[in-house]
Order: C-alpha cells, then sequence, then structure tokens
C-alpha cells in the first residue's frame, strides 16, 4: 500500500514539473525577439514612408488653404482701403458704376461715354479712364467683335469676371502711353459692350484701381 501511495505521488509531481516547466518555457520563448526578414523589413518600411508622405501632403494642403484664406482676407481689405472714400459715378440709363479717387474729376459724360482723369502738378493729365458703350450683332461673340474692331490689338490678354458681368482684358500701349482696355457684356445681355479703357503717361498703377472697380448694377431695362 505504501508502495503505490509513493508511486503515485511521484507521478503527479512529474506530471506537476512536466506541466510547470513547459509553461515555464513558453512563457520564456514568448519573450524572445522576433527576427524578421529582409523583405517583411522592406514593406513596414515602405508602409511607413507611404504614411509620412501622406502625412506631409495633408500637411500641405492645409496649409496652402490657409495661405488661400489668408490672401482673401487681405484682398477684402485692400479693396476696403483703396475705395474708401472715393466717389462713385453711376449711370442710372445702362446701370454700371465706377469708382475714382477725390483727386480724380469727370471731364466729360453723356449717356453712353463718360471719361475721368486725374493732373499732376503741372495741370497735364496723368492718367485717364473712359467708358464707351457700343453696339453689336447678339450673335456675334465679344472676342470675334474685338478682334475685328480694334487694331492694333494688344497681344496680352485675358478672360475677366466682374459683378453682373464677364469680359476680355488687354495690356498694351497707347502710342508712348501704357493702356488696358477691357471690354464687358452684361449677363444675359449680349448686344451692348461696355468698353473701360485706362491710360497712364507713367505707370497704370495711377489709374488700375480705377478701371477695375467698373462693375454692372443690375439688368440693363431696354
Amino acid at each position: 500500500m505504501y508502495k503505490k501511495w509513493l508511486q503515485l505521488t511521484i507521478i503527479i509531481l512529474a506530471v506537476v514539473l512536466f506541466v510547470g516547466g513547459g509553461g515555464y518555457w513558453w512563457k520564456i520563448d514568448d519573450k524572445r525577439p522576433i527576427i524578421l526578414s529582409n523583405d517583411t523589413k522592406s514593406v513596414l518600411n515602405n508602409e511607413k514612408i507611404d504614411h509620412e508622405i501622406m502625412n506631409k501632403e495633408t500637411e500641405n494642403i492645409d496649409n496652402k488653404q490657409e495661405n488661400i484664406n489668408n490672401h482673401r482676407v487681405e484682398d477684402n481689405i485692400t479693396k476696403d482701403q483703396t475705395f474708401h472714400n472715393w466717389e462713385i459715378y453711376h449711370n442710372q440709363i445702362y446701370n454700371y458704376q465706377i469708382q475714382y479717387p477725390p483727386t480724380w474729376k469727370i471731364d466729360n459724360v453723356n449717356h453712353k461715354k463718360v471719361e475721368l482723369s486725374v493732373l499732376d502738378t503741372q495741370g497735364d493729365a496723368l492718367a485717364w479712364v473712359k467708358i464707351e458703350i457700343e453696339e453689336k450683332q447678339p450673335d456675334i461673340e465679344l472676342i470675334d467683335w474685338i478682334e475685328s474692331s480694334v487694331n492694333p490689338l494688344p497681344p496680352d490678354r485675358e478672360v475677366l469676371e466682374i459683378v453682373g458681368g464677364q469680359g476680355w482684358s488687354f495690356v498694351g500701349n497707347a502710342g508712348p502711353y501704357g493702356s488696358l482696355m477691357n471690354y464687358f457684356v452684361r449677363d444675359g445681355e449680349n448686344s451692348l459692350i461696355f468698353n473701360t479703357t485706362c491710360t497712364a503717361k507713367y505707370s497704370l498703377a495711377n489709374c488700375i484701381d480705377v478701371i477695375n472697380s467698373f462693375e454692372f448694377t443690375m439688368p440693363y431695362d431696354k
């Protein structure tokens, strides 16, 4: 009887030692460093690089949007400062307006033509702006009319969008002077052309803000 209990006890101890030792071995084995193959390292590194690139691109997009928003705010502030205390000429027949500094004067006004100018200290015209309304066939495109009617036409051109209309802008020379010519048609009305011209002796900066203040106020009532 004693031998049986001794044998049973030895068997139990052996089982306990085997199970406990195996568990300890697995615990140690779990702590061993994982050895990665070169291919696996390459995949992980590429994923890390792609993630960093994506984060950088996202950051660049956010920065660009912030710069755009800042420029928009600055443009609005600059525009408000530029036109502060300016006079406004409003044509109530063709429903357009243009703004000009108090130092400027209106030289000639009729329903289809307006001329404004600013004088230098000698009393000579430093810069002047003219607005003239012309007619064309509605089925003729504006750029086609300009190219066939204006000669010579400056080569530098761009499309313009303004309040209530759209058109083309041309920069060049009118004799010895610089010239900026804008041609507009009102949205929904394609038979009237609003030719706005800015001419300056030394720099177009003397009249460019004036010509750029042109805008339509409401639809034209025929």
